[in-house]
C-alpha cells in the first residue's frame, strides 16, 4: 500500500477521533460539572476580529487580586469561566492568539442580570 492510498483512511481516523472530544476540552473546560458551574457567577463571552468573524484558540485569561484563570475560546469564538466569590470590580481580562493583538474588549451586563451574577467580556483581535 502506498502512502498516498493510506492517507484519505488516515484523514477519516483523525477526524472521527475529533469528533469524540467533548467542546468542554477545546474549549479549555472545567473540572466542575455543568451543574456545578450553573451555579457560580461567570465570565463569558466572544472573541472576534474587527470584522466580526468569530476567532477560534484565543486564550482568555481572567485575573482576580490572588488567582488567574485560563480558557480557550470553542469553534464558535466562545468562552465561559466560572468564578466564585469575587467583585466583578476586581476582574482584569484579556485575549491573546499568535499572530493578533488585543485591539478592544466591550463589558457589558445582560439585561435582568445582576452583574454579580454573570458578565460578558467580548474581545476583539486583529492580524498583527
Amino acid at each position: 500500500m502506498t502512502l498516498l492510498s493510506r492517507l484519505p483512511a488516515r484523514a477519516v481516523f483523525c477526524i472521527a477521533v475529533s469528533a469524540m472530544i467533548p467542546v468542554s476540552v477545546n474549549a479549555g473546560g472545567s473540572s466542575l460539572g455543568e451543574d456545578e458551574q450553573q451555579d457560580l457567577p461567570s465570565y463569558f463571552g466572544f472573541a472576534r476580529d474587527p470584522r466580526g468573524t468569530f476567532l477560534f484558540g484565543v486564550q482568555v485569561t481572567l485575573k482576580l487580586p490572588h488567582v488567574s484563570f485560563v480558557a480557550r475560546t470553542d469553534p464558535l469564538g466562545a468562552y465561559k469561566i466560572p468564578v466564585s466569590h469575587t467583585e466583578p470590580g476586581d476582574v482584569d481580562l484579556s485575549c491573546s492568539k499568535d499572530g493578533y493583538r488585543q485591539v478592544g474588549l466591550l463589558r457589558r451586563t445582560p439585561p435582568g442580570v445582576d452583574e454579580k451574577t454573570s458578565v460578558e467580556i467580548d474581545c476583539t483581535l486583529e492580524r498583527q
